[in-house]
């Protein structure tokens, strides 16, 4: 299943799994006393034994990446796109409306049975 996952998203298995690992194997060497007992998924179990004599940066591991540095104006282009479109829909209702005025709620259902 590990593998078909990564045939599939190969950039989603690094944080997932492999970052995970090796987070956790650093985080059970650490542990006090001789046995350690720990539950963890199938999929780490590998990797984990892979990793468990390696030397691990925690350090590195705890860092964040840098956020992608459009994601500050990304929410205002989708608000302002939002609010353009709700603009037309309104523009376009109040014309049809104007043009021909019939009752309301008959508008309403007419309007969004179309659309």
């Amino acid at each position: 299943v590990v593998e078909e996952f990564a045939r599939s998203y190969p950039s989603v298995i690094g944080p997932l799994l492999r970052e995970r690992d090796l987070y956790m194997a650093s985080a059970l060497r650490t542990c006090p006393g001789d046995v350690i007992v720990a539950v963890v998924g199938l999929g780490h179990v590998e990797g984990i034994v892979k990793n468990w004599t390696e030397p691990i940066d925690h350090a590195e591991l705890m860092r964040l990446p840098e956020p992608w540095k459009y994601a500050r104006w990304t929410k205002w282009i989708v608000l302002a796109v939002g609010l353009c479109l709700l603009t037309l829909l309104g523009a376009a209702a109040y014309l049809m409306y104007s043009y021909c005025p019939i009752p309301l709620p008959l508008f309403f259902f007419l309007f969004f049975s179309l659309a």
